[in-house]
C-alpha cells in the first residue's frame, strides 16, 4: 500500500550496482528526516536498528536487512539521501531492496 507524504513521490536510482539515490518531491530540513527514513525504511520491511551518527547536517542511519548491515546517510544541506552497504562486499542485496522501494516511494 503507498504511504502518503508531502515528501512522495520521491525518484529511488540504483547507481552503478552500489548505491541507491533518493530525492523527495520536497525540500526537506535536517528535523525531517526521522519521517524521511521512516518512509524509506517501512518499504523494506523487518529491519533491525544498528546505530544513528549524527553530525552538523548530516544523519547516518545505520541498519540491518536480511543479516547485512547497510547504512541510509542524509545530507540536509545538499539534500541528499543514499543507501548502501556498510562493507563494499555486500552490495548484492541492493537491487532486491532497489525493486521494493520503487513502488513504495515513486
Amino acid at each position: 500500500m503507498p504511504q502518503t507524504s508531502p515528501y512522495l513521490p520521491a525518484s529511488v536510482e540504483f547507481v552503478d550496482q552500489q548505491m541507491i539515490t533518493l530525492v523527495f518531491s520536497q525540500y526537506w530540513y535536517q528535523e525531517d528526516i526521522e519521517e524521511l527514513a521512516g518512509l524509506v525504511l517501512a518499504g523494506l520491511g523487518n529491519i533491525s536498528s544498528k546505530n544513528t551518527v549524527l553530525g552538523a547536517d548530516r544523519e547516518d542511519i545505520h541498519f540491518y536487512w536480511r543479516n547485512v548491515c547497510y547504512v541510509l546517510y542524509f545530507e540536509s544541506n545538499s539534500q541528499s539521501c543514499w543507501l548502501e552497504a556498510e562493507s563494499r562486499e555486500d552490495h548484492a542485496l541492493l537491487a532486491e531492496m532497489h525493486e521494493l522501494l520503487v513502488p513504495v516511494l515513486s
